[in-house]
């Protein structure tokens, strides 16, 4: 296993404060980052971090425990403390309970239109993006995923999961990891609002009619068409979600997606 201590590390000595654990935590994080300690390291021991530092074990401690909490270290019996690597799925759990905790205030949890303001910004952009960049690999799954989300028209709970599993895989086509990454963290509330949006069957075949058209555009390397299919169909659901009459703001509404749709640039 790597030894970071074979490589010259350089700790920058800290004051004592309240937050002194944190500001631990923060300089460690900082040398993850800049990769003076790499994925599979094994840090050194508290005591020598606590020598380096100028601070006592007990705060080296409740920083590797605070870094341990966000999946940054691994604490390893018989090994010690492990920089662990932090992939796509980890990624994007932390989102989702960011999602379902409301954000930064929990007293006002994401409404519909701020949902749909971020996948106009987002799907509109990774259809284009998808049309310029598929592989022949690519459009074979895409064509999969349509296929499976034809054949699951008779239920909506199935129907719902292959409807976001297709957009799922338009943002892959993109073969950049942050479109999905950004994807997958809203997935939970996608999925949510297809299951409530498609209880009648007629509603399950209209969508197969957007998803077609999106298909097509990018089989057809047609970024632009790929764009305004996808805003068209972003679009229609937010017009059926608001047809429920569920509880959401007046703001962030799509007027503006259409133009935008039309552009080389992501939506604003």
């Amino acid at each position: 296993m790597p030894d970071p201590t074979q490589r010259r590390v350089q700790f920058t000595r800290v004051e004592r404060d309240p937050g002194l654990a944190v500001r631990v935590a923060n300089q460690l994080l900082e040398m993850i980052a800049s990769q003076q300690f790499r994925p599979g390291d094994r840090l050194p021991p508290e005591r020598e971090i606590s020598q380096e530092l100028g601070v006592s074990r007990t705060v080296v401690r409740e920083a590797i425990r605070v870094l341990s909490g966000k999946g940054v270290l691994g604490v390893i019996s018989g090994i010690g403390v492990i920089v662990t690597q932090i992939d796509r799925d980890n990624v994007a759990e932390t989102m989702r309970l960011f999602m379902q905790t409301g954000g930064s205030d929990a007293d006002s949890p994401f409404s519909y239109d701020k949902i749909h303001e971020v996948r106009e910004m987002l799907e509109v952009r990774v259809a284009g993006l998808a049309a310029e960049r598929a592989t022949e690999d690519d459009l074979e799954e895409l064509r999969a995923a349509f296929k499976e989300l034809a054949d699951a028209v008779d239920s909506v709970d199935l129907s719902s999961i292959k409807d976001v599993e297709f957009h799922r895989i338009i943002a892959k086509i993109t073969h950049n990891d942050l479109y999905l990454i950004m994807l997958d963290s809203i997935r939970h509330v996608l999925l949510e609002i297809r299951q409530a949006t498609m209880l009648k069957r007629d509603r399950r075949n209209s969508t197969l009619v957007f998803h077609k058209r999106i298909l097509e555009a990018i089989e057809n390397g047609n970024s632009e068409q790929a764009r305004l299919a996808m805003s068209d169909h972003l679009e229609e659901s937010a017009h059926m979600w608001r047809s429920m009459k569920q509880p959401t703001s007046r703001r962030g509404t799509s007027s503006r997606s259409r133009p935008a749709a039309t552009t080389d640039t992501a939506p604003t």
